[in-house]
């Protein structure tokens, strides 16, 4: 069975890094869909002051969605 997650494509100088949304694993494609809309706001938010807290220069929140969990590699930050 697949697990989708939530995450973010974060830019900084021109490089790319993904961050994991921890909290929520979702057994569907539709139910990390309908969660993201349903809290897509707040998520932001939250990521957004993690990332001021932890980077100077903060990185741009380029992309945020659901994904396959195994799409991305074991290099992944989680928030």
């Amino acid at each position: 069975m697949e697990i989708y997650i939530i995450y973010a494509a974060l830019t900084l100088n021109n490089l790319t890094s993904f961050v994991e949304f921890k909290g929520t694993d979702f057994e569907s494609y539709q139910n990390c869909k309908v969660f993201y809309k349903k809290h897509k706001s707040a998520i932001a938010l939250t990521l957004q002051d993690h990332l001021i807290k932890q980077s100077s220069p903060t990185p741009i929140i380029s992309h945020m969605g659901c994904s396959p969990r195994n799409v991305f590699s074991a290099t992944r930050r989680s928030i």
